[in-house]
């Protein structure tokens, strides 16, 4: 969920994706997901938004993120706090993974 600048992982009710401009897309959800799986293009047609934020990808969100563990499960990125204290490795391995995504679509741009 998304509580003002807090963004709590580990329950399956944010849902990560990468944009083509280098910036991470967190939406709050409801119904929550299984977490560390694709979603269905069914259930993003069912799903309700309840809030989106953007990060930046470039801003050494990935290297903090490698550095999530059971005992360092908070993050300062920008304005926001990510918050991975209910740790769960699929969470932040999808964030990870979404991550990288983001930052290989700055590079494939930059190639053209």
């Amino acid at each position: 969920m998304i509580i003002d600048s807090r963004i709590i992982l580990g329950h399956g009710s944010i849902l990560v994706s990468a944009n083509y401009d280098g910036t991470i897309r967190v939406d709050h959800i409801d119904p929550n997901a299984v977490i560390g799986e694709d979603v269905t293009e069914e259930f993003l047609n069912n799903v309700k938004i309840l809030r989106t934020v953007n990060l930046d990808a470039k801003d050494n969100l990935l290297s903090k993120l490698k550095n999530v563990t059971d005992h360092n499960p908070i993050i300062i990125h920008g304005e926001y706090t990510l918050d991975f204290s209910k740790f769960n490795a699929g969470s932040v391995n999808t964030f990870i993974r979404q991550t990288r995504r983001a930052l290989n679509f700055i590079q494939i741009a930059l190639a053209c």
